[in-house]
């Protein structure tokens, strides 16, 4: 194309992930960058935070695909049940919608809640964060 056409053309907006487009054209923002503004990671739920359990890859505060303070990718597979529901819940939390937090919430708790769960991988610490 010409440099007098490139001018007068509209520019192709750059794409759109599927996350964006899934939120209605509102930008949505990283996670990690989300969650370290979260209160509890810091001040007097700080401690609070520290009394759940980390367990495999995702569950427990701030620790996202086994490091601490999160990762960006989200790169490890869940070792077992409990873990893909900290997963899930991981994948929530990447909002900084109230509604969809507690939505996430309830979904793992509910997930907790499985038949599953009294009887594989980590049964003990599930009983833990259902009752936390």
């Amino acid at each position: 194309m010409t440099r007098s056409l490139q001018s007068v053309l509209p520019r192709r907006p750059p794409p759109v992930s599927r996350r964006r487009r899934a939120d209605a054209g509102r930008a949505v923002p990283l996670f990690r960058p989300y969650v370290a503004k979260v209160p509890w990671h810091g001040g007097p739920r700080a401690l609070l935070s520290q009394l759940f359990p980390r367990y495999g890859h995702y569950c427990g505060p701030n620790w996202s695909s086994g490091k601490n303070g999160g990762s960006m990718l989200w790169d490890q597979r869940p070792i077992d049940w409990l873990d893909f529901c900290c997963y899930c819940h991981d994948i929530g939390y990447d909002t900084y919608d109230q509604a969809k937090l507690l939505k996430a919430d309830l979904a793992f708790l509910e997930c907790l809640e499985k038949p599953r769960m009294a009887t594989k991988g980590g049964a003990n610490a599930a009983l833990l964060y259902r009752a936390m």
